[in-house]
């Protein structure tokens, strides 16, 4: 408030005295002339020739031009402020500091942390109807929180750039809490061996009825998990077939290419007369 009243005194001081510098005498002087004609037509000149007309016309024409150098002067003020600003010097580094070695500074991990936990095998799983699944081998990842605060609403994604799907359901991590999750399938054995990742139920977040599923082929792929408490985690995995017995383990860096996409899919499949609600068959 005090500085508000300071500014507008300032405000009225530039006003006051720069209505009254040579340079702005003239517009009283024409604003003056110009009430004085308007009046000489209007058929007012009697009223306009006594003394206690012209004063209150030299009035109004003063207020006039103090009113307006008042509206201009925070502007006026303003930008002699910033002139009179002093600018900073451009700081010279001395040569030997420039020749010094500078330390990066190391990044800190971030709160959650994504890793594969190697496989287990699966011979009991169902889906929300109740239904057995497959046999089959399940690859998990674990997510770790690393920090000291709860991390809410944590969800895990498998997939492309251009096909990805959601593996889990959502979950909280306590701070140094971690969850192990599936995030893929391998199933049909030794004869016919394929990977899965099953289509979840929306509402209950389990495997939806009727086993639909994306068959991936080997290749490279992203492991995701997103919550709104931090930045997105991704991990890069390959899904290899070079043996009998497929893997999934955390892929290479790639150095100086750009990574190609991951191959495409097989169409998704489901059991004989099984309808998914809400979900389709993934196909890039």
């Amino acid at each position: 408030m005090r500085n508000g009243l300071k500014f507008y005194r300032s405000c009225i001081e530039d006003a006051w005295q720069t209505s009254w510098n040579l340079a702005n005498a003239w517009p009283p002087v024409l604003v003056l002339l110009a009430l004085y004609v308007a009046g000489w037509l209007s058929g007012h000149e009697a009223e306009l020739a006594t003394p206690s007309a012209l004063l209150s016309l030299l009035v109004a024409a003063a207020l006039a031009v103090f009113l307006v150098r008042f509206a201009a002067a925070p502007p006026r003020l303003f930008a002699r402020l910033e002139a009179a600003a002093p600018k900073p010097a451009p700081h010279a580094a001395p040569k030997a500091a420039a020749r010094r070695s500078v330390a990066v500074p190391v990044s800190s991990p971030g709160p959650l942390k994504l890793q594969l936990r190697g496989s287990i095998d699966e011979a009991d799983a169902v889906d929300v109807t109740g239904d057995r699944l497959p046999p089959a081998r399940a690859f998990l990842a674990r997510a770790t929180n690393q920090s000291d605060a709860p991390l809410r609403h944590c969800q895990l994604f498998f997939g492309t750039p251009k096909n990805i799907q959601v593996v889990s359901a959502p979950f909280d991590l306590a701070p140094g809490a971690h969850l192990d999750l599936p995030v893929l399938r391998v199933s049909g054995g030794a004869a016919d061996p394929h990977a899965l990742v099953y289509f979840l139920d929306r509402e209950t977040w389990g495997i939806a009825g009727g086993q639909a599923a994306w068959l991936p082929e080997p290749g490279r792929f992203k492991v995701t998990a997103l919550s709104p408490d931090t930045e997105r985690v991704a991990l890069e995995v390959e899904l290899s077939a070079e043996t009998a017995e497929w893997t999934l383990a955390e892929a290479p860096a790639r150095k100086g290419r750009t990574a190609a996409p991951a191959p495409a899919a097989k169409p998704g499949w489901m059991k004989a007369g099984a309808e998914v609600e809400g979900f389709a068959p993934a196909n890039d």
